[in-house]
């Protein structure tokens, strides 16, 4: 069913809020297997990774088609395939069963169609009744920028547009070279690019809560022939014991790191009882063009994190061994440069993280090659 609103994998996962939320989900994204598929000589699963969520809400627009009028959908409601994947569990069902109960009550008692029932109204109905309506928020934020196509030298302008905010917005800091360190400050900035690329623009917005939004677009610069390459923690190679798992789920990160992460989570080594079991993750990626890359890695610190984490970095000039700190905030994004080295075409280079000796937590998100030029 198409509805006034249609639920998407973004509002599991990143904007989780809404002012005209009526229920909460959190089960996790759970697509089953649609076929087998033969793969390099064998059968593999088609299938979506199983992906944990933090809780989120579903707005009241969800439950309402756009037509026929003074109808309510509380189960087959207005949602993608992705996002039904996580609200389809029976509580769900009856929290919005509940909702669609009480709208049709409002909308009989103030003669009206459930399509124009008081939603602030609704929602108190259902406060008093115990219902949890309102999960986890992020600033509503999006970059816009002019020129849409920039040619290299051309200045360009970049705005902030926000949306419906809980708290208002205290601070805006814009990285246009797609490496982690803050090049402006403010709701507006003009840049000019040098590169024949696409380049990655990236915003944070903190409102005065101190919750944070990290948000990025793709700006394509003249020919756009080069290109940044992102690999998530999620697609590298990974050995030894890592969790997987969302920031806000692990104890001693701050509660806003769980806004300011790539792809659909994180990974951070294990410690029991004191005792850290031995891990380590590689990120190779294809690169589509030889010449020169800042390498950046991808994480936000917190004070549990170790100070010396140790990444081995293989470029083509051979090998480098670097020790990064995950403790000390350097910037409000997650993207810390390491240098700058010549890279191959092809997969022969690649960054990989280890925790051995280390005095604390490691985490890893991501890496991101940044280029440079041939």
């Amino acid at each position: 069913m198409v509805g006034r609103y249609v639920l998407r994998e973004s509002d599991l996962t990143q904007d989780r809020w809404k002012r005209d939320g009526i229920a909460t989900g959190s089960y996790g994204v759970d697509c089953h297997m649609v076929q087998d598929l033969l793969y390099q000589g064998k059968v593999i699963l088609e299938h979506t990774q199983h992906t944990g969520l933090n809780n989120y809400d579903i707005p009241y627009a969800c439950l309402t088609p756009l037509e026929p009028g003074n109808l309510l959908v509380p189960v087959c409601c207005s949602a993608s395939h992705v996002a039904y994947c996580s609200l389809r569990m029976e509580p769900v069902y009856m929290m919005l069963g509940e909702a669609a109960g009480s709208a049709a009550h409002l909308a009989i008692a103030d003669k009206t169609t459930v399509q124009k029932v008081d939603v602030t109204k609704l929602r108190e109905i259902l406060f008093k009744d115990g219902a949890v309506l309102d999960a986890g928020y992020q600033v509503p934020v999006k970059i816009a920028w002019n020129p849409a196509h920039p040619m290299p030298g051309e200045k360009v302008t970049f705005k902030a547009v926000g949306g419906a905010i809980k708290d208002p917005i205290a601070s805006l800091w814009w990285d246009f070279d797609g490496n982690g360190k803050v090049s402006a400050q403010g709701e507006s900035a003009d840049h000019s690019f040098k590169l024949d690329k696409v380049y990655n623009v990236s915003l944070v917005a903190q409102d005065k809560a101190g919750r944070r939004r990290w948000v990025w677009v793709e700006v394509p610069v003249g020919t756009a022939v080069g290109r940044d390459i992102t690999m998530d923690d999620f697609e590298a190679e990974s050995f030894g014991r890592w969790e997987g798992t969302y920031p806000s789920n692990i104890p001693g990160l701050p509660l806003r790191s769980s806004d300011i992460f790539f792809g659909p989570g994180i990974h951070v080594d294990v410690i029991r009882e004191g005792k850290k079991a031995p891990a380590r993750i590689r990120f190779q990626p294809t690169l589509p063009a030889a010449g020169r890359y800042q390498v950046c890695l991808g994480f936000r610190p917190a004070k549990k994190q170790a100070t010396n984490v140790p990444v081995l970095i293989k470029h083509a000039d051979g090998n480098i061994r670097l020790a990064v700190d995950e403790r000390t905030e350097t910037t409000p994004f997650a993207l810390v440069p390491m240098g700058e080295f010549r890279f191959h075409a092809g997969d022969a280079g690649f960054v990989e993280i280890t925790n051995g000796k280390t005095d604390g937590q490691v985490v890893v998100d991501s890496v991101r090659w940044v280029w440079l030029g041939e």
